[in-house]
């Protein structure tokens, strides 16, 4: 399935995690891992490159052996292309796997990221803390979560200023109730 991974690309801009929300229950951020491989755009066609010690290289076999045989020239930025991959275990089920890939290219993290499922879903279970309720947790979205976020920054910036006025004000008529202004 395809998704929209704009969001993610200003979250890696900044220096933050990609998130992908679904309904599939709670992923393990244990069994999390991430990964990037690059490739070379040749006419239409891509060529894996392994990257060592810096220098991109390509893969040989000799004699059952691999070896790897640095570019000459280096590929240029422009030519490469990363393939990331993201993937991820249900916390209930380690049978049900998640898979989701993007690529970035020199302009960026592309805008739209593929998501696939593995194996069969688990029922959920209830919050680790939940003690009323049996029903399944779900995570609150990361777009719901930053709208919160958002407006708790507008609270903290308009409370110090209220509090810092009624403060003052506070102080003025005390000063001027026992005469020290």
């Amino acid at each position: 399935m395809l998704v929209d991974n704009s969001s993610n690309a200003g979250r890696k801009g900044t220096g933050r995690i990609a998130v992908f929300d679904d309904d599939c229950g709670i992923w393990s951020g244990s069994r999390c891992h991430e990964t990037t491989v690059p490739y070379r755009k040749v006419d239409d066609d891509f060529k894996r490159l392994f990257l060592k010690d810096g220098v991109y290289c390509f893969e040989k076999f000799v004699k059952r052996v691999r070896t790897y045989v640095p570019y000459e020239p280096q590929p240029a930025k422009t030519e490469l292309v990363h393939l990331c991959r993201y993937y991820a275990t249900q916390k209930s089920n380690d049978s049900y796997k998640r898979r989701i890939s993007w690529l970035v290219v020199d302009e960026g993290v592309s805008s739209v990221a593929i998501v696939e499922y593995a194996g069969c879903s688990a029922e959920g279970e209830p919050h680790g803390n939940s003690v009323a309720s049996a029903a399944p947790y779900a995570r609150t979205s990361q777009r719901s979560m930053d709208a919160m976020r958002q407006k708790c920054v507008r609270c903290r910036r308009l409370l110090p200023c209220t509090m810092t006025s009624r403060a003052n004000s506070m102080i003025r008529t005390i000063a001027h109730a026992i005469g020290a202004s």
